[in-house]
């Protein structure tokens, strides 16, 4: 939450209302760091079927065919887990499912 926005609410009647700050730094960066040759997409979540990371490899393989040396990276963990291991396009399209 932001100060206007911890300043509305106390308008509004809220009492004791805190602002906790995101523990992120938000600095711009003096320079830009040199982007990969090979393009990269990340799904990041949680590994279950609410959030269609089979999708995600599904639509990979398109983008693979039309970008080879593109790289999908998966970061999570839950039940789908296991599955996307056993999925026989996951060899085709990344190395490791960590």
């Amino acid at each position: 939450m932001s100060e206007s926005t911890r300043s509305d609410l106390l308008e509004l009647g809220f009492k004791h209302v805190s602002v906790v700050p995101e523990g992120l730094n938000f600095e711009p960066l003096n320079v830009l760091p040199k982007k990969d040759s090979d393009p990269i997409v990340v799904f990041s979540g949680r590994l279950k079927r609410a959030k269609r990371p089979d999708h995600a490899i599904k639509a990979f393989a398109i983008v693979k065919e039309k970008v080879p040396n593109a790289q999908l990276w998966v970061f999570g963990d839950g039940p789908f887990k296991k599955i996307l291991r056993e999925s026989p396009v996951k060899g085709s399209i990344f190395r490791k499912l960590e």
